[in-house]
């Protein structure tokens, strides 16, 4: 499972980049989608059946909601779950919660989510890290990174985005 995170001045394109990225996962297989499947009938969504999962939870989410994690009366799946097989997005880094990162960081590591004694759903997305990043902010970026464990890190310029994304830069 990769792990990235783009950096980059405000509407540089980093959201755009990710959309990409998660697009060049190609289709599901038969058994991921079937997987997959299985997931989302638990907790009563609905799957398009050739479509990769994205996901890009608000930084407001609470830590239950995105990385779940313990029996609940009704099950609602968590935005990892949701994302399984597919993408996770989160845009603007240093915005969430320690704690809600730290969840996820957890939940990522095993590969699944705990919602009872012995109840587990897989949670294997690829997460993708959009933040902008300044001078003032770089430790807090950094930290949160470490907290997610990512080592790759791309660095976004707008020209760089706009020709990966098969854009025109202008010039």
């Amino acid at each position: 499972m990769r792990k990235i995170l783009l950096v980059g001045p405000p509407e540089s394109g980093k959201v755009s980049m990710a959309f990409r990225m998660a697009r060049e996962l190609g289709l599901l297989t038969e058994f991921e989608r079937g997987e997959l499947s299985a997931i989302h009938m638990v907790g009563g969504y609905e799957l398009g059946l050739a479509d990769r999962p994205f996901r890009a939870p608000h930084h407001t989410v609470s830590s239950l909601a995105l990385a779940g994690g313990r029996a609940m009366e009704q099950l609602r799946l968590s935005e990892v779950s949701l994302a399984h097989n597919g993408t996770l997005l989160l845009d603007g880094l240093t915005d969430f919660r320690r704690g809600a990162l730290e969840a996820l960081a957890n939940v990522m590591a095993k590969g699944v989510v705990q919602v009872g004694p012995r109840s587990r759903i897989p949670s294997r997305p690829k997460l993708l890290v959009a933040t902008a990043c300044t001078t003032a902010d770089q430790c807090a970026v950094e930290e949160c990174a470490k907290i997610l464990g990512i080592e790759e890190v791309v660095h976004c310029q707008p020209v760089t985005v706009m020709e990966m994304i098969g854009g025109k830069t202008g010039t």
